[in-house]
């Protein structure tokens, strides 16, 4: 399983955050993102009980493209979208990624200097975020170098927070 994208959107759907890990596909993803929104609705929407309705995590929405859309919802109403490549991939691992991004997010926003529902531009969301992104793929690749993705997102940061 390989995490291609990052995303946290606000609660009316302004983009906060969107990190690639591909360069070359910025503006693909910025599509997918998009669409996952009206995915994550549809999700809410077609919830009925109330312990569904109290879940944070979504699941999977979608495949898009070459990819598989997976969804999280925070109380107050911001969403994380992970996109993965289309490898096989245990649900309570995303699970776990998508709550591990909520509590660097709530860090982040728990900083009384940070205003909320701008952009994300914390330099330590971006480093730890890259480290959870790179712990998955090793945790699932352990035959390739631990560096390569880790060195890859350090070196190319292409974080970005316009217009999804």
């Amino acid at each position: 399983m390989l995490i291609a994208c990052v995303a946290v959107v606000g609660a009316a759907n302004n983009p906060l955050y969107l990190r690639t890990f591909d360069e070359d596909e910025d503006l693909t993803f910025h599509h997918i993102v998009h669409v996952s929104l009206d995915l994550v609705e549809e999700k809410l929407r077609s919830w009925t009980s109330v312990a569904a309705k109290n879940e944070m995590y979504l699941g999977f929405l979608s495949p898009i493209e070459d990819y598989r859309v997976y969804g999280y919802i925070t109380n107050t109403n911001i969403k994380l979208i992970a996109v993965l490549q289309r490898q096989p991939a245990r649900d309570s691992e995303i699970r776990t990624f998508l709550e591990q991004v909520h509590k660097l997010y709530v860090d982040v926003i728990s900083n009384p200097f940070t205003p909320i529902g701008e952009c994300i531009s914390s330099a330590e969301f971006e480093k730890e975020l890259c480290n959870l992104v790179a712990q998955l793929h090793n945790a699932h690749h352990s035959n390739h170098p631990s560096a390569s993705l880790a060195s890859q997102a350090a070196a190319s940061p292409s974080a970005i927070a316009s217009s999804v």
